[in-house]
This record gives C-alpha cells, sequence and structure tokens, in this order.
C-alpha cells in the first residue's frame, strides 16, 4: 500500500460565519474533502489507482469536528450546519476520506498556522518537509 502524505494549506474567508469553532473546524473540512477528491480523482484518470485504493486520511486536532463528521448525530450545537459542509459525510460513508482525530504536539499544519517554540518547530518540520519517514495512519475503524 502506498501512503502519500501532504499538507494543504490555504488561507481565506469562509463563505459562511461560524457560530463556533466546531462549526469553522467543520467547514474547514468540508473545504479539504472537496480538495482530496479533486486529488484522488486527477491520481485516479493519470492511471494512479493504487494510490487512492482506499481511504484518505483526512487528520484534523478538532475532537468533537472529526466526531461529527465519523458519527450520525445532531445537537443543538450541530443542527444548523449548512447543508454543503455535509459532503465530508458523504465522501466518508463512501470510503473515499477517513477522517482521524492527530494529537496536536503531532499536527505538521501547526507549523504553518500557530505560533510555537522552537523544539516544537524542529520536531514537527523534518515531517512537514518529507525528510523524515513518517508511520502510516492509524487503521480506520471497522463499521
Amino acid at each position: 500500500m502506498r501512503i502519500l502524505r501532504g499538507v494543504m494549506w490555504q488561507s481565506k474567508k469562509h463563505n459562511h460565519a461560524g457560530r463556533s469553532t466546531i462549526d469553522d473546524e467543520y467547514m474547514a473540512l468540508g473545504h479539504a474533502t472537496t480538495a482530496i477528491m479533486w486529488l484522488r480523482s486527477l491520481l485516479f484518470e493519470i492511471g494512479f489507482e493504487d494510490w487512492v485504493s482506499g481511504p484518505t486520511a483526512m487528520m484534523g486536532d478538532n475532537d468533537q469536528t472529526t466526531n461529527i463528521a465519523n458519527e450520525d448525530y445532531i445537537s443543538s450545537a450541530t443542527r444548523y450546519f449548512r447543508l454543503e459542509y455535509h459532503f465530508c459525510k458523504e465522501c466518508k460513508e463512501s470510503g473515499d476520506i477517513q477522517p482521524l482525530r492527530v494529537a496536536t504536539e503531532n499536527n505538521y499544519s501547526d507549523l504553518l498556522t500557530k505560533c510555537l517554540s522552537g523544539p516544537q518547530i524542529e520536531k514537527l518540520r523534518p515531517g512537514l518537509t518529507g525528510y523524515e519517514p513518517q508511520p502510516a495512519p492509524p487503521a480506520p475503524p471497522r463499521d
């Protein structure tokens, strides 16, 4: 199995105002899912089907967002999410993506979005730049 790692980073205003951190993180997951699905289609079309034969791990450090993407439940905090952001749930159910939790101290994208200490930068930089082999993400849970 081939493991393709990367961080896609972009800074932009959301199309909608989020009412909470969970709302904002779920919107970001929806946008990331759209980008991943485009990349998966491109890899498939150019003959790299084996690179996208399994689900693409979508790693984030927000527990509630990961739980919402993986489970079917509605709460008072999530009942007003806009429909277009539930695309990530559809892609998860079809086996194209697998939302996973990554601990903040191991989150490569934090290098691009947060103020970190020198030791934390030194720990994460090799993984982000591809100079350090990384273990495979955890296997998706069996339904």
